[in-house]
């Protein structure tokens, strides 16, 4: 099966902006599992017929891409040690409603479990082993396409000797479960 997906037609796939919050976040395209399952993108015959996987990053890469993408004017320090707290206690002040950017920057197994904890997804496959994983993932979903990287920074680039100890320590600590249930090292 080749769906043709491609950045102009992924509206189809949810992944869009929404106004309306009884349809989900006002980010669909970053919604969690859980999210589609509560409304109702994803069928129960859907859950258990079809193949879902994740993929998954080291939070300490995916920090950085993050900061590298949106091309911040803030120095790396500041966006680690101010920026993303901050997006955290936007939800939090919100009442529990995604304000700010904490759709994007939450830990990624908030994105693949259930309120239990519980996994939603049947793998999960690490971004630095997706060559490895794009013929099993071929094989579970009959896909035909090529998995290509359509969503790559322009920006200037700061690498991961750019984070001090204190943004190395911060990172740990908001995203220890990740950490932990990801199998990724704290740095």
């Amino acid at each position: 099966m080749d769906i043709g997906l491609d950045m102009k037609g992924r509206d189809v796939f949810c992944m869009r902006s929404n106004d309306d919050p009884l349809l989900g976040p006002r980010v669909l395209d970053h919604m969690t599992a859980q999210e589609y399952v509560d409304h109702q993108y994803v069928a129960p015959w859907q859950q258990t017929n079809y193949y879902w996987f994740a993929l998954t990053r080291c939070p300490v890469k995916r920090v950085l891409s993050t900061y590298n993408y949106f091309g911040m004017k803030m120095s790396l320090s500041r966006f680690v040690q101010e920026w993303i707290p901050k997006q955290f206690l936007a939800r939090n002040e919100a009442n529990n409603k995604d304000r700010g950017h904490h759709y994007f920057m939450r830990p990624q197994v908030e994105f693949i479990t259930d309120g239990d904890g519980r996994l939603l997804v049947d793998d999960l496959i690490k971004l630095e082993d997706l060559c490895q994983a794009t013929s099993m993932i071929a094989d579970r979903t009959g896909l035909k396409s090529e998995i290509t990287h359509a969503n790559k920074s322009h920006m200037a680039k700061m690498t991961v000797d750019d984070f001090s100890r204190t943004d190395l320590d911060l990172i740990s600590e908001i995203y220890i479960d990740d950490f932990e249930a990801l199998g990724y090292a704290a740095p």
